[in-house]
């Protein structure tokens, strides 16, 4: 599989990580839940603009030698409610506990087998030729499925634009994983995997607490 051009990575390394600085700056803004003020959106732009900035001066330098190049997974969802509206809800935007849980379970999984834990090769399988291609079109086709639904319309587009981002410029690596995957991204869907599985452990507590009385005997 060809590799992108390192120019290239380069590039959008300085783009991904403007849009994930500001995304994060505003949804921290006080009063993010109403209408943003222009001072929100200034200091989203300055994020933006300093990404630009040469060689070390740029936050993107420092930034992709601690954590590489965030994922198109990571920046779609930071980003569509921006482009959506002009407001950024506080509980928004977050992948559905299900589909975060895939996600867990699957940065998990590379992690144990890139850091030797495990000797599968998968993530070296997100450069093969033959494999990487089949795996994305996999992806691309529980995209489709999944916009039709109202529950799932907002996964779906993201990973169908991580599938469209990969097909036609390999960003951000070359490597399948690396465009629905990244640090930011797999720890945020552990984040939602965990409040999600203690909603639902209260809940199946307050049902054992619930009992049904009993009639009088006879």
């Amino acid at each position: 599989m060809n590799l992108p051009d390192l120019e290239w990575q380069w590039l959008y390394s300085r783009l991904a990580w403007g849009m994930v600085v500001a995304a994060l700056l505003v949804r921290a803004w006080p009063g993010s839940a109403l209408r943003l003020p222009r001072a929100a959106w200034l200091a989203a732009g300055l994020a933006i603009a300093s990404m630009w900035l040469p060689h070390a001066a740029s936050p993107a330098y420092w930034l992709g030698l601690m954590f590489q190049y965030p994922s198109v997974m990571l920046v779609g969802w930071l980003v569509v409610p921006l482009a959506s509206r002009h407001s950024f809800p506080a509980g928004a935007p977050m992948p559905a506990a299900p589909f975060a849980l895939v996600l867990a379970l699957g940065g998990a999984w590379l992690y144990a087998d890139s850091s030797g834990w495990l000797n599968t090769g998968s993530y070296s399988q997100g450069f093969d030729h033959r494999w990487a291609p089949a795996a994305v079109l996999l992806a691309g086709a529980w995209a489709v499925w999944a916009v039709r639904s109202a529950a799932t319309r907002a996964s779906g587009l993201v990973v169908l634009a991580c599938v469209m981002v990969f097909s036609l410029t390999r960003l951000p690596s070359g490597n399948a994983y690396d465009a629905f995957l990244d640090p930011f991204m797999w720890g945020w869907a552990v984040g939602v995997t965990l409040v999600a599985a203690v909603r639902w452990a209260r809940r199946w507590r307050r049902a054992g607490l619930v009992t049904v009385p009993q009639a009088p005997a006879a």
